[in-house]
């Protein structure tokens, strides 16, 4: 994703998450503070309509959102289930989202996940 003045890459890996963060034709890249997770962090969706904000699916550690460009993650708890598979965000709207759990189930929000 393109960042205020260069790139953004969010990062996931077994145990967390972190943000790669390079400005234009900068090197080297500078990465955030790893917010650890219970599981592994599964996929990422960044809005495309409000900057900053981006969303994780984590498989058994659920939804997650920061609104400062990984800086901060905070885990949305009203998502109803411990699985997240997959997320989708809407291209103009911010707080519209799809996650893809199991069993086979989609749940949608669409106040940036306070109510599913």
């Amino acid at each position: 994703m393109k960042a205020r003045n260069g790139l953004r890459l969010y990062v996931g890996t077994h145990d967390g998450v972190s943000t790669l963060t390079n400005s234009e034709g900068a090197e080297p890249w500078r990465q955030s503070a790893k917010k650890g997770l219970d599981h592994a962090a599964a996929r990422f969706a960044a809005s495309e309509s409000l900057k900053g904000r981006a969303y994780l699916a984590a498989y058994e550690a659920g939804v997650w959102r920061t609104d400062d460009g990984g800086q901060t993650w905070t885990a949305l708890e009203s998502y109803p289930s411990p699985y997240a598979h997959s997320v989708a965000v809407h291209p103009t709207d911010a707080d519209f989202i799809y996650i893809g759990s199991e069993p086979a189930t989609v749940f949608r929000s669409e106040d940036g996940g306070q109510h599913w």
